[in-house]
């Protein structure tokens, strides 16, 4: 099912309040109250892209169903999906900064929100086409991937994110466009602020950071490049 609305406040609370069967995309031209990570807001003036897939627990892995298992990579495999299809079909090279958030030239264009209530699993996906309709305090920090076919990419980035990919695949491809991959950044790791350098990721998708004499993997949270 594919539904597309002109406004509306977020399209991840839209999904959470219907009965929607899994395999569902919302998209809406704008959003009146987009949501980042925490309590983080998601700017979505008009011209963006913003939609989100539905996802039901399983035992099979079909169309729209997950086992367990597979929601654990969920987030690294939307961030792929996001990633493939700008690269196919707007041929630019955007990066990830670990974990859920894809650069262009050094600037935050797309953001990715999963989430798990009851028996959903909810994938939001916010995309900016253009910097100069976000809000000031953005501008540093938030670009846009220019002019693009807004419905060819919501079916394509949706059809790789329903389609299976083993989770190999998952962790290579999102490896080779990890942007912090060797930077120094700060972190929060035991109650402290952390300093160290990315060193990867694991099969898990985990950050790995060398700090000092240690290895750090980091499983959620928030990194700083300095």
């Amino acid at each position: 099912m594919f539904i597309h609305l002109k406004s509306i406040d977020s399209t991840n609370n839209y999904i959470e309040k219907n009965h929607f069967p899994p395999g569902t995309v919302v998209w809406a031209d704008t959003q009146t109250a987009g949501r980042g990570r925490g309590d983080h807001e998601f700017s979505s003036p008009p011209g963006g892209i913003y939609f989100s897939c539905l996802f039901k627990e399983g035992k099979e892995t079909e169309k729209g169903y997950l086992l367990p298992h597979d929601a654990l990579l969920l987030t690294p495999k939307a961030a792929v999906a996001v990633c493939s299809s700008l690269e196919e079909i707007c041929s630019i090279k955007p990066g990830i900064k670990w974990v859920n958030d894809i650069l262009l030239d050094g600037k935050k264009v797309c953001g990715i929100l999963c989430e798990h209530i009851k028996d959903k699993y909810i994938v939001g996906i916010g995309i900016n086409t253009s910097a100069s309709t976000l809000p000031e305090e953005l501008k540093a920090t938030a670009g846009g991937i220019g002019e693009a076919p807004r419905k060819t990419l919501v079916k394509s980035i949706a059809k790789k994110l329903f389609d299976p990919m083993d989770d190999e695949t998952i962790v290579s491809e999102y490896s080779k466009r990890l942007d912090t991959l060797g930077k120094n950044v700060s972190f929060i790791y035991d109650g402290k602020e952390t300093t160290g350098t990315v060193t990867g990721i694991n099969e898990s998708c985990n950050l790995t950071i060398r700090a000092g004499s240690a290895t750090v993997t980091l499983s959620s949270g928030e990194i700083r490049v300095i």
